[in-house]
């Protein structure tokens, strides 16, 4: 998962499903089970399975997303303003 400028595709489409955030191809924002509770930890899609590492919860404004691991979404600040910038938690 990287972050990129806005354009409206299919591939920048996500909706909320039982606390899981699902891409439009049907796949969920997973974070990287072995790393759940670690910084930097890989964010990826992956086949919707109910699993913690699925699960994700709004908390405010300027922390919008955490992880079932209590990460929040971050991207990898060096490259904050960068198409293709890692995202983590």
């Amino acid at each position: 998962v990287q972050a990129w400028d806005c354009h409206g595709g299919s591939n920048q489409r996500w909706r909320i499903e039982n606390g899981s955030l699902v891409s439009d191809n049907g796949m969920c924002l997973d974070v990287h089970a072995p790393d759940l509770h670690n910084n930097g930890a890989k964010v990826q899609i992956w086949a919707c399975n109910g699993a913690i590492q699925q699960k994700w919860e709004f908390i405010d404004y300027h922390e919008p997303l955490l992880s079932g691991g209590g990460k929040c979404l971050d991207i990898h600040a060096p490259d904050l303003h960068n198409n293709g910038a890692k995202v983590q938690t």
